[in-house]
């Protein structure tokens, strides 16, 4: 999970000249909290679906074809960063990190053969952003 978030802050830092920080707001409000919060929680149940069928349908299932394995790696990963277009107002080279790590999630998986390791690692991942979403909700809520 660590891995994850290392990757997403490198490849965004590599891709800082590309995106612009508009629609990020300057002030939190609790609208955009409450939001924010809302959104994120649908996320807690989406490790499972995503790593199913990301990983697993489009990658793992694959392995062991030669090239075809590798193909199906980098389209799986390309897939589940489109998949977040709305996470990014469907901007494509702010979805690049999020393909980034899911060539990493395809990666765990090849290497541990245990679907579970992903399914945990996106959940405890998606998770540490709900607690951000949480604590950004509360802060709002009380002016702080």
């Amino acid at each position: 999970m660590i891995a994850s978030y290392a990757i997403l802050l490198l490849v965004r830092s590599l891709l800082k000249p590309w995106l612009s920080s508009s629609g990020v707001p300057d002030v939190l409000s609790v609208q955009t909290a409450t939001v924010t919060l809302i959104a994120s929680l649908t996320v807690l149940m989406a490790p499972f679906t995503e790593e199913i069928i990301f990983r697993h349908a489009l990658f793992y299932q694959w392995r062991n074809r030669g090239v075809l394995t590798w193909l199906m790696f980098v389209l799986s990963a390309i897939l589940f960063g489109l998949v977040h277009w709305n996470n990014f107002d469907g901007n494509i080279v702010a979805m690049i990190p999020y393909m980034a790590v899911g060539a990493w999630y395809a990666l765990i998986y090849y290497w541990s053969r245990n679907i579970w390791q992903n399914i945990l690692t996106h959940f405890l991942f998606d998770f540490i952003q709900f607690l951000s979403a949480l604590l950004l909700f509360i802060l709002a809520f009380f002016g702080i």
